[in-house]
């Protein structure tokens, strides 16, 4: 007996019910109940029209079952919905541009650390040399 192996991993689906994911067969159901229970309700206890009813619950419908089947790059819709949410509230970056007017000023002020830090270098030269021949 022999048993094929599926070499494509990426492909693997973890089937649970008839071709779902566990993931999948709960955001479904759950759908359904939510689906059934807004309609029968606005039917039975707030005596609206058929129509109006499916029409108000298709929303509820839609987006759980989104959230239990729809992915994108491996990500679920509640997770690119965070994600997203995450990215709306950072902060923004800045970023400290050298404008073509301030060229010269921020040039100068290169140059004069430069030869600060050229002269501190020269002191402590001068210092070993003089502390070696002491």
């Amino acid at each position: 007996m022999t048993k094929q192996i599926n070499q494509d991993v990426a492909a693997f689906k973890d089937d649970f019910f008839k071709g779902l994911s566990i993931r999948e067969c709960i955001y479904g159901g759950l759908a359904l109940i939510v689906g059934v229970t807004v309609i029968l309700s606005l039917i039975y206890i707030f005596h609206r029209n058929v129509n109006v009813a499916i029409t108000i619950g298709i929303p509820f419908i839609g987006i759980i079952g989104l959230c239990g089947f729809y992915q994108k790059n491996g990500m679920t819709l509640p997770v690119i919905v965070k994600r997203q949410i995450s990215i709306m509230r950072q902060k923004p970056l800045m970023y400290r541009s050298v404008c073509l007017d301030d060229a010269d000023q921020y040039a100068g002020e290169q140059k004069d650390q430069e030869v600060k830090g050229l002269e501190r270098f020269l002191v402590r030269l001068e210092k070993r040399r003089v502390a070696g021949n002491g």
